[in-house]
């Protein structure tokens, strides 16, 4: 329950997590190159929860499009094209 900038600061803390944690392989080696990729977008009354999920999805194939390991925002992504 936050705003699309909230959102993006708690993205931002998880992906930090990620990226100071060392994760272990079976054989307890640390694993590198793991990264997050987080696509935002804010739930507005005017669409319903697959368009809200959609729109998720399409900030998130833009991260990987841009070589992962980020976070956009589906707001940011109209502005672009916008």
């Amino acid at each position: 329950m936050t705003d699309e900038h909230g959102a993006i600061l708690f993205s931002q803390r998880i992906k930090n997590e990620i990226e100071n944690t060392n994760f272990l392989d079976i054989n307890n080696n640390i694993i590198k190159g793991i990264s997050l990729s987080i696509g935002v977008s804010e739930y507005s009354f005017n669409k319903n929860m697959s368009e809200f999920i959609e729109d998720s999805d399409h900030a998130l194939y833009s991260c990987k499009r841009n070589g992962r390991n980020c976070i956009i925002a589906y707001s940011d992504l109209n502005k672009k094209v916008g």
